[in-house]
């Protein structure tokens, strides 16, 4: 039994033992024979208060000595946390940290569109509105991994339609390798006892699946991070006088609003020609905000709004300064069916004329389901002589089981067939809704049905007749086409549209008996077939031909013409079609060729459309017209489905239905066609300049993928992992231990931890014959070793440990700290990783990436307590607030109160609007009241009192929110880690004697003055151990990053430390040597630009890169002189000035260029 007696460790001390990681005692006293002890971890700050037995605390717990930090942690894993740490704060340095680690290649004004209007916003409620074709899908999948880096992200909802579901989750997982659940009717019903809605993070699905009341009580149960809807215009709701309609659809935005932090509506035709509605549709981001069309204005006008963004095609550029969208030539010749296939026409379309009729007198569930039959029917009949005759024989069949069905001599109300309930016009193909409704029938008696099914018989024979009696007249047009396109000669590639797949087959059919190459895309086929049909038209076959259905999704740039065989009677369909060849990547301009009989009721009706199309794309002086074909239509009040069948039952004369297009050549048509594209509304310029300035620092900051590969092969080996490195950028997973797998599946995205497979950090090695897969931070695998690093190595940080740095003069500390700034809401804003160099009582603030370059032991050597005693992680803390605070607040206070102010116009001026209509409404209240004209006018007054108080509190509560956002403060700094840096056994003098510091200094001075005699601007950054010693820039906006070398002899090997060869890596042609020899005495320049391009290849000495100087000098052109002006020019008699401003005699001081561009 032990007598000492116990005495509670002061505040201040740090323990060990039971907590993750070390922690600092705020409050320990004895209770009985317990210890209370109050503490916070020195690692992530949290508060721990546990009761802990005595004889377990003598036992388990131990105060480490010297104050938090002992320095004894292992360099080796003090080193590997400080990269892990760094990888998971990238974003804080990298601005652009989701292009870094995706497989993308984004454009100018996707990156302007995400991290310059999007991502900085703290709570996101924002439309995205940028032209077709500008892949506001990548945006989105861009915005998502940034915030998902930030942990401010991990259940993400997207809505879109039916057809475009399946694109969503191949673009999500093929760029950004995030695996999303498609959910369906069937995946929501077979889910027995669970809620799908909640136990899936990332989910894609139909937006009309979403609004089925069926579905709409699981869906209310989640709560979200983030919400997407795309095609958001199809929210829809429209105001009547004082009434407003919403749409199931706007229902269902207004539900998932205040369910979600963030909310990104996307697309390309916001306006519609409609101000209301874009109105009601922006109110979805914020109903007090567009509560009134000025306020409405206000919030969306300028470049900088914190709601909306749109920018044109014809603004829209390569980083080249290319337009992305080259023209679009569109024609629409017409042709004549020849006697026999308009006969056939006319007895087939007098068919569904009858039958039409006869089901306008039936109950609505016929009536409608009959429509569609014949509606299809008709289509195909348009289309070819093959589609029509086997629909025709299609529908005979059905209604012949269903005449079996029927009892001799009973009577029916009609025959409904099966409600096509998921069919979805815009996307879908016919097949599927002909399938479910071809054995609909207005028939009301058996005698009635054998009638029709007689009639069918008949028609079906003609069909048989016709397609015997000679060459379709289309198929002859499709011939001509094909010999004015050279095809055969120039293996030019050709896509054809078709609506219906019996069309298709007879296409392909024809293809093959003419001798030309072809494959196929349909409805039917999976997304993985589909894609392999995409690569053989990319390869080898000349011709595809493609439904509908199958090509929304698949991108086509690489074909520069395109058939409608048959033009769709939705205009969506056709703005879709075009959206595959007419987009980014695109080299050639695009034809379009319309194949239409104007001899057929529908071929006069589409031919008139394109005609007007044309000449109102002359009068915009842009070919954007058919990007919102739909929209154009309804600016003249045109339903073009509703024109179609007028034009086949004759409910109208030909002249009539065409002269209804007369609308869209007003003025006035022209001007809200502007409006509907939007012009008004766009931005009219791409910012270049900040475009420029974002890649400048993120290739200054970025994370490269050599750094990434170096740190997850020396993590995985340390975590005893196995991979050996291949031949093409590649390495061979030989073993992964079992904790990795468990981690890796652990995250749900199908990753399995598998071995013996090849993976890369290099996108471009993703293009080579033999596959990889593509590793990166938010990978699984990745995640798991850079997540198993940290959790052992909290404690290594937190401890500290010592490096030698060989060419240091004295010791000194590197601390690393978390920093944040919060607003006075308490969102955090930003967050960073600092680093500061700490000698003596001085700091000085440097790169996190300044311990990369010392070479690690396996255990720290010891080190002098005079370091250990001015160890002080609160000052460090302290002075770091104090080094960083004006410029880092600065930057995001400024942003901050941007975006309130632009917010707080936009609710003022919403507000006003909002309570004049109501002060108006009470005078006349009032007033009806003083006249005795109302009745209960009271219970009225009393109502629009309470709205106009409503209104008003609610300014007041957004008032104060904004105020509380303009106010931004740095949170206290966190100490993450310190090492202690002592001085190496090399001495720092020179071979000849001179002292080594001087030596740098001279050789800076050479650099320095070389820049600024090339009317250059040099910067000398040395000391902030960035990996390159001199930023110098040109008035150009060019920019080299220096790395000054010097020697006090002639010139000889040059090494290069961890951080400089990871920057030359990472910056190219931009990173230099400046190598100075001599330079103490005459010192000469030679200058190597780009070694990593040029092929040098190091001698690697764990953080050392040594080059030697015959491979310095193979790359370094012949000598020339520095001339006073700071010219190169051939040695001369004449003395001259070098660059460090020293007289010298005839070539004693010169410069060799080795690619000095």
């Amino acid at each position: 039994m032990t007598t000492d007696v116990f005495v509670p460790p002061p505040p201040d001390t740090v323990l060990e033992g039971l907590w993750p990681a070390p922690v600092r005692v705020v409050r320990a006293v004895l209770t009985g024979n317990s210890v209370r002890v109050q503490a916070v971890s020195v690692t992530d700050g949290q508060f721990w208060d546990r009761m802990i037995p005595l004889d377990q605390y003598r036992s388990q717990v131990r105060e480490l000595q010297s104050g938090i930090h002992s320095f004894d942690a292992s360099p080796k894993l003090f080193r590997l946390a400080t990269e892990a740490l760094r990888t998971q704060l990238a974003h804080s340095f990298d601005p652009q940290f989701a292009v870094s680690v995706s497989q993308v290649d984004p454009l100018p004004h996707q990156i302007e569109a995400v991290y310059k209007h999007i991502l900085p916003l703290p709570r996101i409620r924002f439309l995205l509105a940028d032209d077709p074709g500008a892949g506001k899908t990548i945006m989105a999948g861009l915005l998502m991994r940034e915030l998902m880096q930030r942990h401010d992200v991990k259940r993400v909802l997207v809505l879109c339609p039916k057809g475009v579901t399946d694109q969503w989750r191949r673009e999500m997982w093929d760029r950004f390798k995030e695996r999303f659940t498609l959910l369906t009717g069937e995946t929501v019903r077979s889910a027995f006892g669970q809620n799908v809605w909640v136990e899936h993070d990332l989910v894609v699905a139909s937006i009309d699946l979403a609004t089925e009341e069926h579905i709409q009580p699981g869906l209310e149960q989640a709560e979200w991070d983030l919400v997407i809807f795309d095609e958001a215009h199809k929210l829809s709701a429209y105001r009547y006088g004082r009434k407003i309609e919403k749409t199931r659809r706007y229902q269902l935005a207004e539900k998932l609003g205040p369910k979600t932090r963030h909310l990104l509506l996307m697309t390309a035709t916001p306006h519609k020609g409609d101000p209301e509605n874009f109105r009601l549709l922006l109110s979805l981001l914020d109903e007090q905000v567009f509560a009134s069309q000025e306020g409405a204005q206000r919030a969306i006008e300028g470049d900088d709004s914190p709601y909306f963004l749109r920018r044109m095609k014809e603004t829209m550029r390569d980083w080249d300064g290319k337009p992305l969208f080259l023209d679009r030539r569109v024609s629409t010749p017409r042709y004549q069916l020849a006697p026999h296939e308009l006969a056939l026409y006319e007895d087939v379309t007098s068919y569904v004329q009858r039958e039409w009729g006869k089901a306008e007198r039936a109950e609505a569930r016929v009536q409608r389901n009959v429509g569609l039959a014949l509606t299809i029917l008709q289509r195909r009949l348009t289309s070819s002589l093959y589609a029509v005759t086997r629909s025709l024989e299609r529908r005979r069949d059905r209604l012949t089981e269903a005449l079996k069905e029927i009892g001799k001599g009973s009577r029916t109300s009609g025959l409904p067939g099966q409600d096509p309930a998921d069919y979805d016009e815009d996307y879908d193909d016919s097949e599927q809704a002909e399938e479910m409704v071809a054995g609909a029938s207005a028939a009301r008696t058996p005698e009635e049905l054998r009638a029709e099914i007689g009639e069918l018989e008949r028609l079906i024979a003609h069909a048989r007749s016709a397609m015997s009696g000679g060459p379709e007249r289309k198929v002859e047009e499709l011939q001509r086409l094909i010999g004015e396109e050279t095809v055969a000669k120039s293996d030019e590639k050709i896509l054809i549209f078709t609506e219906h797949k019996d069309t298709l087959d007879y296409l392909a059919r024809k293809l093959r008996e003419w001798g030309l190459s072809s494959t196929q895309i349909h409805g039917g086929m999976s997304l993985q077939d589909r894609v392999a049909a995409e690569k053989e038209f990319r390869g080898s076959k000349q011709f595809l031909v493609a439904t509908d259905a199958a090509g929304e999704g698949i991108n086509l740039q690489f074909c520069r013409v395109m058939v409608n065989w048959d033009l769709p009677w939705n205009p969506n369909r056709l703005e879709q079609r075009m959206g595959r060849i007419h987009r980014y990547g695109q080299q050639y301009d695009v034809q379009i060729v319309n194949l239409v009989a104007e001899n057929t009721r529908e071929g006069s009706v589409l031919a008139r459309l394109m005609e007007k199309l044309d000449r109102m794309r002359r009068a915009l002086g842009h070919d954007q017209v058919f990007d919102v074909i739909q929209d154009v239509l309804e600016i003249g009040s045109i339903r073009l489905d509703v024109l179609m069948k007028e034009a086949i039952l004759g409910r109208r004369s030909m002249d009539d239905v065409l002269a209804t297009f007369d609308a869209l050549e007003t003025e006035t048509a022209v001007a809200k066609a502007r409006e509907a594209l939007g012009e008004a509304l766009a931005t009219r310029y791409i910012d270049m300049a900040f475009l420029q300035g974002e890649e400048r620092e993120s290739r200054e900051r970025r994370l490269t993928p050599e750094f990434v590969e170096d740190f997850f092969a020396r993590a995985f080996e340390y975590l005893r992992g196995r991979l050996s490195r291949g031949r093409d950028r590649d390495w061979r997973l030989e073993h992964v231990p079992v904790s990795l797998r468990k981690a890796a599946r652990a995250a749900n995205t199908g990753e399995q931890g598998e071995e013996n497979r090849l993976i890369t950090f290099h996108k471009e090695r993703l293009n080579a014959a033999v596959p990889a897969e593509f590793v990166a931070p938010d990978h699984p695998l990745f995640d798991a070793v850079a997540e198993a690093i940290m959790a052992e190595g909290k404690t290594a940080l937190a401890k500290g440990t010592v490096f030698v740095d060989r060419e240091a003069t004295s010791p000194y500390l590197v601390w690393l700290l978390e920093a944040a700034v919060v607003n006075g809401a308490d969102d955090t804003v930003h967050v960073r990783l600092l680093a500061l160099k700490q000698e003596g009582e001085s700091f000085e603030a440097v790169s996190p990436g300044l311990v990369l370059d010392l070479p690690p032991d396996e255990t720290a050597p010891a080190i002098p307590q005079s370091l250990v005693a001015v160890a002080d992680g609160d000052r460090a803390a302290a002075v770091a607030a104090s080094l960083y605070a004006d410029e880092y607040l600065a930057e995001v206070t400024a942003r901050q109160e941007r975006e309130c102010d632009i917010v707080w116009s936009a609710l003022d001026r919403s507000t006003a609007d909002s309570l004049e209509l109501l002060r108006t409404e009470l005078e006349r209240q009032q007033a009806d009241r003083e006249s005795g004209r109302g009745r209960d006018m009271d219970l009225a007054i009393r109502t629009t009192n309470q709205k106009i108080d409503a209104i008003l509190a609610e300014r007041s509560h957004r008032q104060a929110d904004l105020e509380r956002r303009r106010v931004t403060s740095l949170v206290a700094p966190r100490v993450a880690g310190v090492a202690a840096v002592i001085t190496g056994p090399v001495p720092a003098v020179g071979v000849a004697g001179g002292n080594k510091q001087e030596i740098e200094l001279a050789g800076m001075r050479v650099a320095m003055e070389y820049e600024r005699a090339r009317g250059r601007v040099p910067e000398d950054v040395s000391r902030q151990h960035a990996g390159y010693d001199i930023r110098s820039t040109g008035g150009d906006g060019e920019a080299r990053y220096i790395e000054a070398k010097a020697h006090q002899g002639d010139h000889g090997d040059v090494t290069l430390y961890y951080t400089e060869w990871q920057m030359a890596h990472r910056l190219g042609e931009e990173f230099f040597i400046y190598e100075v020899a001599d330079a103490l005495g005459a010192p000469r320049l030679r200058i190597v630009q780009d070694p990593v391009g040029k092929g040098i290849e190091p001698e690697v000495k764990v953080v050392e890169y040594r080059i030697g100087a015959a491979a310095l000098a193979a790359h370094a052109a012949p000598p020339g002189l520095v001339s006073e002006r700071g010219e190169t020019s051939p040695p001369g008699p004449s003395p001259r000035r070098v660059a460090g401003g020293d007289l010298s005699a005839p070539g004693e001081g010169g410069v060799e260029e080795g690619g000095d561009g």
